[in-house]
């Protein structure tokens, strides 16, 4: 009699029952990208052309953004009369970063391209290519094709330091298109705002 009850036990512990909770393991989730959507303001300083520019950009997502840049020039003793003169230039362009970002890395090196319009205006009356006779052209539409790299960290994401190069393709007979037109050289710094 006292099997009996020790064997009834004995059956219903070893009854087929729901499975014991078990412990899984959670991925962790994937590293967070610098530019996933929103604002990015900068600036950056124009090799050979003593030049300054300032942009502010809007990104639709990791990889593509409208860029408004404005530059000044300051051309000294580039034209015929001895002074200095300046160039002020609005550049709209469309980015395109090649690659998508990656925070795994400690230092993230992305290559970009892009183009885009630009308006320039001069306050330089005459310049060494002008011909004689010719009313030199001070203002006009002109265009950019551009190339570069972004550098970005993993400890500051918000921040992206850029080397660039630069095509300025300015009107026919502006007074600044042998300084400023043609090949540039570009390293600046962006802040993305989240």
């Amino acid at each position: 009699m006292v099997l009996a009850p020790l064997l009834l036990v004995t059956t219903m512990m070893a009854a087929p029952g729901a499975p014991p909770e078990q412990v899984r393991a959670v991925p962790p989730p994937p590293p967070s990208t610098t530019t996933q959507s929103g604002f990015a303001i900068g600036g950056g300083i124009v090799a050979g052309s003593n030049g300054v520019t300032d942009g502010v950009q809007y990104w639709f997502g990791p990889r593509v953004a409208m860029d408004l840049s404005v530059g000044y020039y300051r051309l000294p003793n580039y034209y015929t009369t001895g002074s200095s003169a300046s160039t002020f230039q609005v550049a709209p362009s469309v980015v395109v970063m090649l690659t998508p970002p990656n925070q795994s890395r400690d230092v993230d090196f992305r290559p970009y391209v892009g183009g885009g319009i630009s308006y320039v205006t001069s306050s330089a009356g005459t310049s060494p290519t002008t011909a004689p006779g010719t009313v030199p052209v001070t203002s006009g539409m002109g265009s950019q094709a551009f190339g570069g790299v972004e550098m970005s960290f993993k400890d500051t994401p918000q921040l992206g330091v850029t080397f660039e190069i630069s095509y300025y393709h300015l009107p026919a007979g502006f007074v600044g298109n042998g300084y400023i037109g043609g090949v540039n050289y570009l390293l600046g710094v962006h802040f993305y705002l989240k």
